[in-house]
């Protein structure tokens, strides 16, 4: 079924109509029957385990044209249903997993340059969505170290994808970048504080 989804169009969008409302639906539509809630629940489950990107082959190579190609006819097909926005949303997220370009970029150059399209602001949002999911489950360290070393990877990332010309991709690595900054000065600020007023109070201990 992932395999369906990276190289089927139509059966992505699909998907998306079972899981999302169309922006063109104004009210809720009638109660869904047990079994309608049953087929969207397990067409959401198959979008959040997704990690075969659209342009991936039976034999587990890439094909540049074969993703632009997948790209242009799921942006015409949920255009005409009013879930373009929520699709888009959704392939930025599983491009996460787009892989590396033959020339040693960190990203796909066909991947880079679509998510670098001025009208790309939603696949932008969802790359970062993704990237923020990836991390998953993490046991919080409170010098914040682990999230200024992610800070500094997405800062080299968003360097590399510049110098190659992906602009507006840059800007949203950089955006990433800055937001485990600020993760980690929270944390370091939180377990400051904690450790402050777990102190004893020294003018207490000498009235005692």
């Amino acid at each position: 079924l992932e395999q369906r989804l990276a190289s089927d169009p139509k059966f992505f969008s699909q998907i998306i109509r079972l899981v999302f409302l169309s922006d063109k639906e104004r009210e809720l539509p009638a109660e869904p029957s047990a079994e309608q809630q049953k087929i969207a629940c397990h067409a959401y489950e198959l979008l959040f385990k997704w990690k075969t990107p659209p342009g991936t082959l039976s034999d587990g190579s890439f094909d540049p044209k074969a993703f632009k190609t997948w790209l242009r006819e799921v942006e015409r097909e949920c255009k005409k249903t009013g879930h373009l926005e929520l699709a888009l949303d959704q392939v930025g997220q599983i491009l996460f997993h787009a892989p590396p370009d033959p020339s040693g970029l960190w990203i796909d150059k066909s991947v880079a340059e679509e998510l670098n399209a001025p009208e790309a602001g939603e696949l932008r949002s969802g790359l970062m969505l993704g990237y923020l999911n990836s991390r998953g489950f993490h046991i919080e360290d409170p010098t914040g170290q682990p999230e200024k070393d992610l800070a500094e990877k997405y800062r080299r990332m968003a360097s590399e994808v510049e110098e190659a010309g992906y602009h507006r991709l840059a800007v949203t690595m950089r955006d990433l970048a800055k937001r485990y900054d600020r993760e980690a000065d929270k944390i370091i600020s939180e377990n400051q504080s904690r450790q402050d007023s777990s102190e004893p109070d020294a003018d207490a201990e000498e009235q005692e």
